[in-house]
Formats: structure tokens, C-alpha cells, sequence
């Protein structure tokens, strides 16, 4: 749905509620409407049985008075989880066919916990995988 009247802290509550309530993604995109008003796209994208109950949700805490609703097709790619240590903290690493990316709220857990910068902690992760960073 396109809207110009609801606040930042309003859109960022919207999508966090809509990934808690099972959304596989949600986000807002910038953009000038009509009379040259700014505003933002807030997009959700889920399953089919969650749709009714998210177009209530975003309904409920926008206001909006429309929402348009499409069909997409997914293609996941075969993926796996391993883990490895840092400095004692486990990390797991999504790893694709085309490459592997460790797990971001365990990087920011291990980095807290070691007072470590992010990135540092990221590319340890993945120099203990195995994979150039």
C-alpha cells in the first residue's frame, strides 16, 4: 500500500509487526505521490493463507484505505546451516551454491559479546568456515 500520512515510527512498528505475525519479508520503499507529497511503499510478502490476517494488521495500524494484493512465485535455492566457533561463540553460516554468509543476529550477539567489531567478527566467522570474506 502507498501512504503519506503515517509517521516513520508507525511504518518501522507496521513491519516489525508484520514479521513477527509471519510475514517472510516486509520493507518500505521511498517515493513521491501525487502533488509531489512524499511517502512510502509498505510491502509484505507471505504465504496465501496469512494474507486476510496481514491486510487487517496493516489496515488496522495505518488507516490505509487500500491495499493491492498479487501472486509471486518463490524459487528457493537448496541451502544448508552450519556452525562454527568464535572465540567460544557458535555462529552459523548459511551456506548456498554460490556462497555462505554467516547468520547476522549471532555476529551481533558474539561481537556484543566479545566487544568486537561487527565486520571483524563476520569475517572470522567465515575465515573459520572455510570461505574467502
Amino acid at each position: 500500500t502507498n501512504l503519506d500520512d503515517v509517521t516513520p515510527e508507525v511504518l518501522a512498528h507496521v513491519v516489525e509487526l508484520a514479521l513477527a505475525s509471519g510475514a517472510d519479508d516486509a520493507w518500505l520503499t521511498p517515493i513521491v505521490m501525487k502533488k509531489g507529497r512524499p511517502g512510502h511503499v509498505l510491502s509484505v510478502l507471505c504465504r496465501p493463507e496469512l494474507s486476510g490476517a496481514l491486510r487487517d494488521l496493516v489496515a488496522g495500524e495505518t488507516g490505509t484505505l487500500g491495499i493491492r494484493e498479487r501472486q509471486v512465485a518463490k524459487h528457493e535455492l537448496v541451502r544448508r546451516t552450519e556452525e562454527v566457533l568464535v572465540d567460544g561463540h557458535t555462529i552459523r553460516i548459511k551456506v548456498g551454491p554460490h556462497g555462505a554468509k554467516p547468520e547476522h543476529d549471532d555476529v551481533v550477539a558474539a561481537a556484543a559479546a566479545l566487544d568486537r567489531p561487527l565486520r571483524g567478527v563476520a569475517s572470522a566467522a567465515l575465515a573459520a568456515w572455510g570461505a574467502p570474506d
